[in-house]
Order: C-alpha cells, then sequence, then structure tokens
C-alpha cells in the first residue's frame, strides 16, 4: 500500500507554475528586461559620447578666443605703428610685415579651429538625437513590460500580445538609433 502524508503535513509546494501562459509571460518580461538593460547601457554611452564631444568643442572654442585675442592684440599694435613717428622706418617697415603675417595666420588658423569645433558640435548633436531615440525605445520596452504584467493579472492573451508588439517596435527604434545616427 502506498505511503500517504499525515493529514498535519501540508503537501509540498510546486516551485514551478505548471501554468504555461505565466512561464511564457515571464519569460517574456525578463527578455523584455534584457533589451531594456542593453539599450540603457547604450544610452549611457551615448551620452558619454556626447558630453566627451562637448568638451572637445568648447575646448577648440577657447583656442579660438585666444587666437582671436592674439590677431586683435596683433593688428592693435599695426594701427598704433601706423599712427605713430618712429626713428627706424626700416625696423618699423619689418615689424609691421612681422605682425601682418602674423594677423594673416591667426585668421586662418581660426578658420580651422572653428571648423574642428563646428564638426565636433555636429557629433554632439548626432548623439542627443541618438540619445532621444534611445529613451524613446526604452519607453517602448518599458510600456511592453507593464502590458506583459498585465496578461498574469487579467488572464488575457491580447494584452500579452500587445506587450510583444510593443517590445518590438522598441527594439525597432533602438535599432534605427544605431543606423541613422
Amino acid at each position: 500500500m502506498p505511503e500517504q502524508p499525515e493529514p498535519h503535513e501540508p503537501e509540498p509546494k510546486k516551485r514551478f507554475s505548471r501554468n504555461r501562459d505565466t512561464r511564457s509571460v515571464s519569460l517574456t518580461i525578463a527578455l523584455l528586461t534584457l533589451v531594456l538593460t542593453a539599450i540603457s547601457a547604450v544610452k549611457t554611452r551615448s551620452d558619454s559620447i556626447a558630453a566627451l564631444l562637448q568638451k572637445k568643442a568648447d575646448d577648440q572654442w577657447e583656442y579660438y578666443v585666444a587666437k582671436n585675442q592674439r590677431q586683435v592684440a596683433d593688428r592693435i599694435f599695426l594701427d598704433t605703428l601706423s599712427y605713430s613717428t618712429v626713428r627706424d622706418e626700416q625696423l618699423a617697415s619689418k615689424l609691421e610685415g612681422k605682425y601682418s603675417a602674423e594677423a594673416e595666420r591667426y585668421q586662418a588658423e581660426k578658420q580651422e579651429i572653428q571648423g574642428i569645433a563646428r564638426e565636433l558640435e555636429k557629433g554632439r548633436e548626432a548623439q542627443g538625437r541618438r540619445g532621444s531615440r534611445l529613451d524613446m525605445a526604452r519607453s517602448f520596452i518599458e510600456i511592453a513590460q507593464l502590458l506583459a504584467s498585465m496578461m498574469l493579472f487579467y488572464r488575457w492573451r491580447p494584452l500579452w500580445y500587445a506587450g510583444i508588439a510593443t517590445g518590438i517596435v522598441g527594439v525597432l527604434v533602438a535599432a534605427t538609433s544605431l543606423v541613422v545616427y
């Protein structure tokens, strides 16, 4: 005769739910969480790159200002030289040539620095757009998690399907952020 549990012993609890829907939805939520984590990591990286590009652009603009100040100082010297009486005309001509060449060189360097700074700012703006797109993707994934979780409470499968569809949209939005920008 098989052994029966004593009446005062509780029946052992089952470790896993045998409800197939619950397991499927739980797996869906876990996968959505994994995708959300990956998107968050890419978003953090995008924000870091944007901050670095902004810092480099700021450095370039500071360099531009320094070159501009030197150019202005050279032009002031040239103006002063042209209005003052000079004892040694040859030295004055030599200084005028030197400072005119420096002012022209600073103008060329400023154009190059300005181009670099603007390129860095364009990169920062692209990273900002990528970050916005990744934020949108994260929102879709979070909504997908919510919809899938609601299926567990209401036992209505269309919620789960809506969660899966929303999750796919979130993944597609995240993928476009990596390709488009």
